[in-house]
């Protein structure tokens, strides 16, 4: 049996690790840098954030 068959909680953390590494990523470069960035910059940041929401959310629905 697959590893991830018999522990489902393990298997949604393992899912979430990377997109959360995403999010948290960017929005600690937000905070850290934000008047060095341009305006193109934030933006991207802001639409990779949002990316890893959307991406988290999904794993989250297929998990019910």
């Amino acid at each position: 049996m697959d590893p991830r068959e018999r522990d489902p909680v393990a298997a949604l953390v393992h899912d979430l690790r990377t997109p959360l590494a995403v999010v948290s990523g960017f929005a600690e470069l937000l905070r850290a840098k934000a008047d060095a960035l341009t305006d193109e910059q934030r933006a991207e940041y802001v639409a990779r954030i949002a990316e890893g929401a959307r991406q988290m959310d999904e794993i989250l629905s297929r998990a019910r």
